[in-house]
């Protein structure tokens, strides 16, 4: 296969969910064949977006925070003393069950009632991911995959600078999180009222996070197959999807 052709297999198999053999179909290749270039063509694009300057995974530096804090009062002026800048979410992709019992109980989601791997993704305003930590076992909670991050919003962001997340992260002074179902407000009718316009400030922009993970999953389709159990093929996967965002 020349080049052109392996970039266009590569590219199909990670924007769609078609079978091995109706890629082999369309390409008119054969088994080995179609795994052999599918493997090299998708280690090249790793090796592509690892040095490309514009598919770097950057955290926010200097003014960026500012920048992003100001797009999004813009929009929900309830957040405008808490300078939110970025938004986190965890998200799940089925994988096929390993062989092994001990390998199978580590990847298993008790949530989905499936084996998988969970990923934990911050966006900013912008649409661009800033952080990731991808392909850990899907027996981890986004909390325990995001424990990296706390480091990093204490270590790397402004004091008064926050993001939003769900209930499933740490409530921290840099996490902005909704309430969870049995966490009761205040018993001063002035504060509760604060809390609950502050609860459904963060249940608005949080909509964003959505957006950003379905966004992910509508151009790749590939990641709402059942990806194999393959923990190199799926980090590589992962990283080039990531990276090009």
């Amino acid at each position: 296969m020349r080049s052109v052709d392996v970039l266009g297999l590569c590219l199909l198999y990670v924007t769609s969910k078609c079978e091995r053999n109706k890629l082999q179909c369309i390409f008119s290749i054969t088994l080995a064949s179609y795994s052999r270039h599918l493997s090299n063509g998708l280690k090249a694009l790793e090796l592509t977006v690892s040095e490309h300057p514009d598919c770097y995974i950057r955290w926010p530096t200097g003014n960026d925070f500012n920048t992003f804090s100001t797009y999004i009062t813009a929009w929900e002026s309830q957040l405008n003393d808490y300078n939110v800048w970025g938004f986190v979410d965890g998200v799940f992709f089925q994988i096929q069950n390993p062989r092994d019992e001990a390998t199978q109980n580590a990847y298993y989601n008790s949530w989905r009632a499936y084996c998988s791997v969970t990923n934990v993704i911050v966006f900013t305003p912008d649409g661009c991911i800033c952080w990731v930590s991808y392909n850990n076992p899907g027996s981890w909670h986004d909390s325990m995959v995001a424990s990296r991050l706390y480091e990093t919003l204490i270590d790397h962001s402004p004091n008064g600078y926050h993001i939003v997340g769900d209930s499933a992260f740490n409530q921290s002074s840099r996490i902005l999180t909704l309430r969870k179902e049995n966490q009761h407000y205040s018993d001063d009718a002035i504060v509760a009222q604060h809390q609950k316009l502050l609860n459904t400030a963060i249940i608005r922009v949080r909509q964003a996070v959505e957006w950003g993970n379905g966004n992910i999953q509508y151009i790749y389709k590939r990641l709402n197959s059942i990806l194999p159990y393959d923990v190199e093929g799926n980090k590589r996967l992962l990283k080039i999807i990531y990276s090009v965002l």
